[in-house]
């Protein structure tokens, strides 16, 4: 398993940290267990794979959308975003989260997609 600098670890314990840093060679792992700052890092679930600025980014985009109060609000923001974000293919895992915490939103919500995309087999 790979990780990254910011991914979410967990300890024998079960105790959540963030990864700190990494060796190469040894693929040993230096995990902070401070759960404030693990929190403050994931504080919009325990989402691993992005970069720390991709991290920087998706919280911050979630912390506007939380923000809301209007559960179809809350969708529009996500989806314009998302549209954004599609104009570059280096973003495709940013796109993936976002789009797993709109269908989240539908589901919890019990709203269906206004739009529906259907391609030809």
């Amino acid at each position: 398993m790979s990780f990254r600098v910011g991914d979410a670890a967990f300890g024998a314990n079960g105790i959540p940290g963030v990864v700190k840093q990494q060796d190469n060679i040894t693929g040993n792992l230096l995990v902070d267990t401070d759960q404030k700052t693990t929190r403050s890092i994931h504080r919009h679930g325990y989402i691993n794979g992005l970069t720390p600025q991709e991290r920087q980014n998706f919280n911050e985009h979630l912390d506007a959308v939380r923000s809301e109060s209007d559960p179809n609000k809350k969708l529009e923001l996500i989806r314009e975003k998302i549209s954004e974000l599609k104009l570059d293919s280096a973003n495709f895992r940013m796109v993936k989260y976002l789009e797993s915490e709109m269908f989240h939103l539908m589901n919890t919500h019990n709203i269906s997609p206004r739009l529906y995309n259907l391609e030809n087999p």
